[in-house]
């Protein structure tokens, strides 16, 4: 695994690359988005088993020591198929101060207040946001532009009922089902709620400290526990689910997980 060796090598050089960039930019947000860019395309090296071809990690390694902007990168596997990679545009400007879209007015249960939010789904389709509202025991709806949110799960007080929350750290939203999926961690479970006002939700998974979730494009779900230490996947009408990373007990060696909370699943999993 010599490779892999001199390709960890080529990061403990990061000094190096970021003074070969601070020659041609003085803007954070530039540099940040370069390193973002860098270590994605590691990721997907080592997803693809792309490592174990000792001329690739090489090259991506002299890549990052030559290629001073670090963004026209195109890195073949060993399949001899490019492997794409999504980048920030070099040419990308911030705005230097964000605007609040949700909350903002105090802690507290209003509907245009927030109690200690632990998630957010974005739903493009409907320009509204989806926020996981852990202390009060809810789900809320926030549209586009608006000043207060509604409840569209949960919100009638912490419980185990199946009109209740307990304080629910992740959302997301099914929409070939038109439900929401949700963490109740409170509840060690993790619910179904139609999105049709005033319906309740059901348990689909039972006996689990979620603490995050997410969809893939086929409609298969990863559920991240973080008293098991350890993320599976559920495909549809599948009642035990099956680890795909972690499940080897608390740890920092690289078969193991500790505490795991946010997921994701990239679009080429």
């Amino acid at each position: 695994m010599g490779h892999e060796r001199e390709l960890q090598k080529c990061f403990e050089t990061k000094g190096m690359v970021t003074r070969l960039i601070m020659e041609h930019s003085n803007s954070i947000n530039v540099i940040n988005a370069l390193f973002n860019s860098k270590m994605k395309i590691l990721y997907r090296l080592k997803f693809n088993n792309s490592l174990h071809e000792p001329w690739t990690s090489y090259r991506f390694c002299e890549m990052l020591k030559t290629n001073q902007t670090l963004v026209e990168i195109d890195i073949m596997d060993q399949t001899g198929k490019s492997v794409a990679v999504n980048h920030i545009n070099i040419n990308t400007k911030w705005k230097q101060h964000g605007i609040t879209i949700a909350g903002g007015s105090g802690y507290g249960n209003q509907i245009n207040q927030l109690s200690c939010p632990r998630d957010i789904y974005v739903d493009d389709d409907r320009q509204t946001i989806y926020i996981a509202d852990g202390e009060n025991n809810r789900i809320v709806q926030w549209k586009y532009g608006a000043k207060n949110g509604q409840i569209v799960a949960g919100g009638n007080g912490k419980g185990d009922r199946s009109d209740q929350l307990n304080e629910p750290t992740g959302v997301i939203v099914d929409k070939n089902n038109d439900s929401f999926i949700i963490c109740d961690w409170g509840n060690r479970r993790v619910v179904r709620w139609p999105r049709q006002i005033g319906r309740n939700g059901e348990t689909i998974i039972s006996d689990i400290d979620c603490q995050h979730l997410t969809m893939d494009k086929n409609g298969d779900l990863y559920v991240s526990d973080c008293v098991k230490n350890e993320v599976r996947r559920w495909k549809q009408e599948e009642r035990e689910g099956t680890i795909v990373a972690g499940g080897n007990g608390q740890g920092n060696n690289l078969n193991q997980l500790h505490w795991p909370t946010y997921i994701f699943v990239d679009e080429d999993y």
